[in-house]
């Protein structure tokens, strides 16, 4: 799944600095004078020491932590310039940040510096990461130039091909321009994170729509392909063919997901009816291996996917990534008509669809991004775009990097939330491995979307009340007095560390 952090080209790091008194931003959590908001993208991280884990180990592991801390707070932001675009109407800029909102943990961050620090006394290994923001800016809006200049150089090429009647290769041109177009969209989206503090007119052009849109590439494309789509089964041929095209290779690898519906990581029964359909194309058309999300290994791939309802269709966005690199390999998109989609009698957004929407809204805002603690959850199936039928048992996963207590909470269709786990302490023995909760989750009706909160604490939660129904610890409070109850501090609190994480999950009938 979309797990990993790439960081390339003018990578600075500052060695562990061993008996100096230390720094602020080990003092206060991540915030340093020296490196205002105002000025600095940042992020902190810190690893113990264990039986398992040396000083180089943690050292790695604490860095790791910082750069996926930097890239949290992006997406945190362009969710919130998504938010705010939103309300102004303005819809393409959505869904033109939708592949970079599905895969921030891939975003290539360049100029970005690492500062170290290991506290001798405690054993902990502590990470800082910095990027000036008018630098990314600078460095983004020359990677969108350099872009821009690829794809005007792939059109001139793929149309020089054409009118000498090579048209597979004219085909091809056309679709390179995809995973171009994508490292756009990522770059841009960086730039509207920083475009506060900036003010020229040409970072304001940059994020602005280009003169060559997809809508070309895509016209050129079906040009060329001559092959009118009238099924779900077209288009997964579709898709998976101008894959194939981009990536001419046999024993090639890659995970199949679900496609979500627009930026929302909900699915539906029609996104998992898709997801069959684009697996079975995967292999019969490109002759790639598709395998489970479990299975995958470093050499895998990974196809990810939104649709987008739109006023004469629904539109598709397909990115193939490389697991190990995130790198983009190939991207496609399509429109279809609406009529195409309705013809599967499925619906494309989940049953709880509204309910699930504002549920999501409330747990965002303030959403913690957390500092040097670091607590991940996912399940055998990932922690995007998944998807269980009824059923299909859940296990769930969880992993911090330093010793804490963990809350999990799991947020019903009905509206309910229960208390799967409260205050369970990991200690230091399992700190840095994934800990499986040893309860196992049968998935069954009311179907819908779902969602599984894990809360770390290095200091004890205060009680919330519950009530016993059935097996599980139901929470009386309401979702914002329960959410406010357990992010805030209250006065004359221990002070300690806090961190979240949310997944989304899509429960269907069988």
């Amino acid at each position: 799944m979309k797990l990993r952090i790439v960081i390339v080209a003018l990578l600075t790091c500052v060695p562990l600095m061993l008996g100096a008194s230390a720094p602020d931003w080990v003092k206060n959590q991540g915030k340093s004078i020296r490196f205002p908001e105002s000025v600095y993208l940042t992020g902190f991280g810190m690893a113990k020491l264990s039986k398992d884990v040396d000083r180089a180990a943690a050292a790695s592991i604490a860095s790791g932590y910082a750069r996926a801390n930097l890239i949290q707070r992006i997406r945190v932001s362009i969710q919130s310039t998504i938010t705010s675009s939103t309300q102004e109407k303005e819809e393409n800029l959505s869904q033109y940040f939708s592949s970079t909102v599905q895969s921030t943990s891939m975003m290539e961050i360049e100029g970005l510096a690492m500062l170290e620090y290991f506290d001798e006394d405690a054993d902990l290994a502590y990470a800082f990461a910095s990027v000036e923001k008018q630098r990314l800016a600078v460095l983004c809006a020359r990677r969108i130039e350099d872009g821009r200049g690829q794809i005007q150089q792939r059109i001139v090429s793929a149309k020089k091909f054409e009118e000498a009647g090579d048209r597979s290769r004219a085909l091809e041109e056309y679709l390179n321009c995809y995973p171009v177009v994508r490292s756009i969209e990522e770059d841009r989206s960086v730039l509207s994170v920083v475009r506060s503090i900036l003010r020229d007119e040409a970072f304001e052009k940059n994020i602005s729509e280009d003169q060559v849109t997809t809508a070309d590439i895509r016209a050129a494309v079906d040009r060329l392909l001559q092959k009118p789509l009238s099924s779900i089964s077209d288009l997964t041929w579709y898709i998976a063919y101008c894959l194939r095209v981009q990536i001419p290779k046999d024993n090639f690898r890659l995970v199949v997901p679900s496609f979500t519906y627009q930026d929302t990581k909900m699915g539906s029964q029609f996104s998992r009816f898709f997801q069959q359909g684009l697996e079975a194309g995967i292999v019969s058309t490109a002759h790639w291996e598709a395998i489970a999300p479990e299975a995958a290994e470093k050499e895998a791939h990974v196809l990810s996917g939104t649709y987008w309802e739109q006023q004469d269709g629904v539109k598709f966005i397909a990115t193939l990534r490389s697991i190990p690199t995130g790198r983009i390999l190939a991207s496609v998109e399509k429109s279809v008509p609406a009529a195409l989609i309705a013809a599967t009698g499925l619906a494309i957004k989940p049953e709880n669809f509204a309910q699930a929407m504002s549920a999501q809204k409330l747990m965002s805002e303030n959403e913690i991004v957390g500092g040097g603690l670091n607590v991940e959850v996912w399940t055998q199936k990932g922690k995007d775009n998944v998807v269980f039928t009824k059923g299909e048992r859940m296990k769930i996963y969880i992993r911090v990097n330093t010793p804490c207590y963990i809350r999990l909470v799991y947020h019903l269709v009905s509206g309910e939330r229960t208390l799967l786990l409260e205050n369970r302490y990991i200690d230091e023995s399992k700190v840095n491995k994934a800990v499986e909760i040893p309860d196992e989750f049968e998935c069954d009706a009311p179907f819908g979307v779902e969602f599984l909160t894990a809360f770390a604490s290095t200091t004890k939660f205060d009680p919330v009340p519950t009530v016993h129904v059935g097996e599980y610890d139901v929470l009386r409070d309401d979702l914002l007095k329960f959410l406010v109850s357990t992010r805030g501090m209250k006065k004359g609190a221990k002070i300690g560390s806090k961190a979240e994480q949310r997944i989304v999950i899509t429960t269907l009938p069988g």
